[in-house]
């Protein structure tokens, strides 16, 4: 009976599983983008999410750290909280990110008020990377587009070439 009582209020629109997975996908998606391509004439961010959210999406450093969070969240906690922020995703239109309102952000307490969470929009997230990543063709197309140069253990610069991509990013199969 507990069970289904769980379910229930799951299913009342605070949780659902595909779209949940698909928003740590996108992020996923985001962080190798961030990892392997930069901008001509940028610096690169040792951080993939917030390396591609801030060279080639225009939102803000606030916001760019809160999706860095939550897919730290998803990715390291397997869900969507963790001591710093607890997020809710909305399936509803609105912001791409609400924040908590001043003085009622989260504080790592064992009560969690819904007025603490940040709201992350999951359709505007996800069209955020869609346009990232067909933006990618474009810079390219002008020769604004480069593989991220990487500092080794030794703190040497490393560009990446197309083997080096290869090896770090090709599945083979039998």
């Amino acid at each position: 009976e507990r069970v289904k009582n769980v379910y229930a209020k799951l299913s009342e629109g605070r949780f659902h599983s595909p779209r949940l997975a698909g928003t740590a996908l996108y992020l996923i998606s985001l962080e190798l983008i961030g990892s392997i391509f930069a901008r001509e004439g940028k610096e690169n961010e040792t951080d993939g999410i917030l390396h591609a959210l801030k060279h080639f999406s225009n939102i803000e450093e606030k916001e760019r750290k809160c999706i860095k969070q939550l897919r730290n969240c998803l990715a390291h906690n397997f869900g969507l909280g963790d001591d710093k922020m607890i997020f809710s995703l909305s399936y509803e239109d609105g912001e791409l990110i609400s924040m908590p309102e001043s003085g009622k952000e989260y504080r790592n307490t064992k009560t969690r008020d819904e007025t603490s969470f940040v709201v992350v929009n999951h359709f505007k997230l996800c069209d955020l990377i869609e346009e990232i990543f067909n933006g990618l063709k474009d810079l390219f197309m002008k020769g604004q587009l480069k593989f991220k140069v990487l500092n080794n253990k030794k703190g040497k610069a490393k560009s990446l070439d197309i083997n080096n991509i290869l090896s770090r990013f090709t599945v083979a199969s039998k």
